[in-house]
């Protein structure tokens, strides 16, 4: 397991970088013990709302094999800026089976809701490596981005694993309270 935490472009709230250096590891150990699947490298980006679009973009289009038309590519933009505006965190994949955390500053004010937003975000990393879930959430993305299109069933079946590994990292997050 391979964990780095940075900061980009956070004028504001430096408190949290700190807090994140610190707390990551101990939820990445928790994880580890409790969630099935492995923690492969992750790397953890500290940043404010108005950069988290920008990078969760930036990281969703190396999972892709071609260049997504620029219409794709900016509703993407658009709509993961209005997801931003409420958003604490968002894991997305990696091509090699890691994952990168983009962590908004700004909507964390405790050291316990840092806590929480680690563990569960940490939890969607280790679903990330288990088997087929990368090639659904690479296939899901290709469809955003008009590379190819995705069958009906297909869809529906991204949706529901989603909604069940939404619920799995809900559940991990009692895991917070060990570790704040």
């Amino acid at each position: 397991m391979n964990l780095t935490v940075e900061v980009h472009q956070l004028f504001a709230r430096r408190d949290i970088g700190r807090q994140v250096k610190r707390l990551a590891p101990l939820a990445a150990r928790e994880i580890t013990y409790t969630v099935p699947g492995r923690l492969a490298e992750v790397r953890i980006v500290v940043t404010g709302p108005k950069a988290l679009p920008g990078l969760i973009v930036e990281a969703e289009t190396v999972l892709l094999d071609g260049e997504p038309s620029r219409s794709h590519a900016s509703r993407e933009l658009r709509e993961t800026r209005q997801l931003a505006r409420t958003a604490q965190a968002r894991a997305v994949p990696t091509p090699e089976g890691g994952a990168v955390i983009v962590v908004n500053a700004m909507e964390h004010r405790t050291t316990h809701e840092v806590a929480v937003t680690l563990v569960h975000e940490l939890t969607h990393a280790a679903q990330f490596t288990r088997r087929g879930v990368l090639e659904r959430i690479v296939r899901d993305r290709h469809d955003a981005y008009g590379l190819r299109r995705q069958r009906p069933r297909e869809a529906r079946e991204h949706l529901r694993q989603v909604e069940a590994e939404e619920r799995e990292a809900y559940e991990a997050e009692y895991l917070a309270d060990r570790i704040a």
